[in-house]
């Protein structure tokens, strides 16, 4: 594990979970680092083994807690996201805005009204309620629309749309950034330093 480069915290996070499962860490860390790699190369998302699992070992206790401390399953789940440009903090923390319904329903029509856009997070209400991460991350990632749809939109438009969707408008700029950075890099993920600096030099 030394040569990924993993921190303390991410072994002692794996050497819980192998206990909890009456697994062996080498077990464990291949199962996690496995995992975590191929839901990468299957999304395209630029992460080395070592991000994979430092992001595993810095989740809050509420999403270890949502994921029921399976970290085979938190592996895949970082790693989408990041091709989301989000945290699965940050969209516990989403999740959380949502159930303050009256406000967060309050918002969504506001928003509809000022975008023209059909947003529905009733579905994503109930994941939230149901302290179901995952299911709500894809159910954001369906309802999050696209950085050139949202490049079109005035600022009090964007303000009400990040409003609606459980974010500030500079956390939904910073958003879409990082999935323009995930974009970009991702297709570089397997490839060796030098091809990736002969990539992106062209």
């Amino acid at each position: 594990m030394r040569r990924f480069g993993a921190t303390a915290e991410s072994v002692a996070q794996l050497q819980i979970s192998a206990a909890k499962n009456g697994k062996t860490l080498k077990e464990t860390f291949a199962t996690v680092v496995g995992t975590g790699k191929a839901k990468a190369a299957e999304l395209k998302v630029a992460m080395s083994e070592k991000q994979i699992l430092d992001e595993i070992s810095k989740v809050s206790s509420t999403v270890y807690m949502n994921f029921k401390g399976n970290v085979k399953e938190l592996a895949g789940a970082v790693v989408e996201a990041k091709k989301m440009g989000l945290s699965l903090d940050k969209v516990a923390s989403i999740g959380d805005s949502l159930l303050d319904f009256e406000s967060s329903i309050s918002k969504e029509m506001e928003a509809q009204l000022l975008t023209g856009k059909n947003i529905n997070l009733s579905q994503a209400r109930e994941y939230a309620l149901a302290g179901d991460t995952k299911n709500l991350m894809k159910e954001l990632n369906k309802q999050i629309g696209s950085q050139a749809e949202y490049e079109k939109m005035n600022v009090i438009q964007r303000q009400a749309y990040a409003e609606a969707l459980g974010m500030t408008r500079q956390e939904m700029d910073q958003m879409y950034r990082d999935q323009e950075k995930a974009r970009v890099l991702g297709p570089l993920a397997n490839a060796s330093a030098t091809e990736q600096y002969n990539t992106l030099v062209k």
